[in-house]
């Protein structure tokens, strides 16, 4: 069985789904299957730079790229899969040109939908959901990350077609990781935890004004990842630098070692898929705090009687805030959810059993 990727690889180091196609080629390597990739990674602007112009013409012209290089591996690898994974957004045109072209070539294809937010399209009715729509009834087979999702198209009478296979990590890769000691703290502070691109959208604004208001709580903030001046400057009006640490980009080993650090990690998203990050505080038994956004309320149990963290309202300081002094006051119970949250990344999102799903899917499409 011969697999074509068509998905981005690192760098960028601090993309999810790079990260994810990585981790898939080295359990494939393993088990000697046979693949090629069209790599898709955006490197002609920074993960920060959301310019909608400059994504627009830079877009339209790497799509072309990947639609040219993927029908040439068409020919001259000649799978018997091609596996397309999509972030959604203005990528659904180009995954949906070229599901028609394999489409018509019959060749078998494998549409993989990274995003968590396909219930709230659904709700919009917008171009956004119409192209997932017309991808899924392209592909031989559509995979969603979440059952949200799945529970989505599925009622839109596409049950057919669908599957849900969740994210996967190496549950081993943090075991021998040393815990972060540069400027350890002492005493009573807490020391938080982001680890993502520093933007507005990640909720990074909503964090630093919950963290403005709780001046009566020892908590000092790291931010692993990249962030714009631009952006910092914004962050630095907020004056409470000395209560924050910019770490800037980091390696994936770097954020594990925060990780095994940290108290606490947050992760104030506006919107989210199935986010790999959440998944990496789980096998560091470190407590998590997010909101309920994609897949995450999947992942973390929440309203469960045994939830796995704790969550508070997006695009809000105010709940953030509350969750924060929640946190601060109880350590004791957030070990509780470290310790639940520790044993479901083992028992559901091991590699090892979600890569073969993959895999048998492949065999069956």
């Amino acid at each position: 069985m011969k697999i074509l990727f068509v998905s981005p690889l690192p760098p960028p180091a601090a993309s999810g789904i790079a990260n994810w196609t990585k981790q898939l080629l080295k359990v494939l390597d393993k088990r000697s299957v046979d693949y090629d990739i069209v790599d898709t990674a955006v490197r002609w602007r920074t993960p920060t730079d959301l310019n909608f112009l400059k994504r627009l013409t830079g877009g339209t012209l790497q799509a072309f790229y990947v639609i040219f290089k993927t029908i040439f591996k068409l020919f001259t690898y000649k799978p018997d899969v091609v596996h397309i994974c999509s972030s959604g957004s203005m990528s659904l045109s180009k995954d949906c040109l070229l599901l028609l072209i394999l489409k018509v070539f019959r060749a078998k294809s494998v549409f993989h939908v990274r995003i968590g937010r396909i219930p709230e399209l659904s709700d919009k009715k917008n171009w956004e959901y119409r192209f997932i729509r017309a991808a899924t009834k392209l592909s031989t087979k559509t995979v969603l990350i979440d059952k949200a999702s799945y529970d989505t198209l599925d009622k839109d009478g596409l049950s057919d077609r669908i599957v849900n296979v969740p994210n996967f990590i190496d549950i081993c890769q943090a075991e021998d990781v040393v815990p972060f000691a540069q400027g350890k703290t002492r005493g009573d502070v807490k020391n938080l935890l982001f680890a993502g691109h520093v933007i507005p959208t990640k909720g990074i604004c909503e964090l630093f004004e919950a963290l403005k208001s709780l001046e009566n709580k020892k908590i000092l903030l790291h931010l692993a990842g990249p962030v714009t001046e631009n952006f910092k400057k914004e962050l630095d009006s907020y004056g409470i630098n000395e209560r924050v640490v910019f770490h800037g980009e980091v390696s994936k080993a770097e954020v594990l070692s925060l990780m095994k650090f940290a108290d606490a990690f947050v992760f104030p998203t506006y919107t989210e898929g199935f986010p790999n990050v959440i998944m990496e505080a789980m096998i560091c038994r470190l407590p998590v705090l997010s909101t309920p956004v994609g897949a995450i309320p999947e992942i973390l149990d929440f309203d469960t009687e045994t939830p796995c963290g704790y969550k508070f309202d997006v695009r809000s300081s105010e709940s953030l805030a509350e969750a924060l002094g929640y946190f601060y006051d109880n350590g004791k119970e957030f070990e509780l959810f470290s310790e639940r949250a520790y044993k479901k990344v083992c028992e559901y999102y091991s590699s090892e059993s979600v890569v073969q799903k993959l895999i048998d899917l492949w065999s069956v499409v």
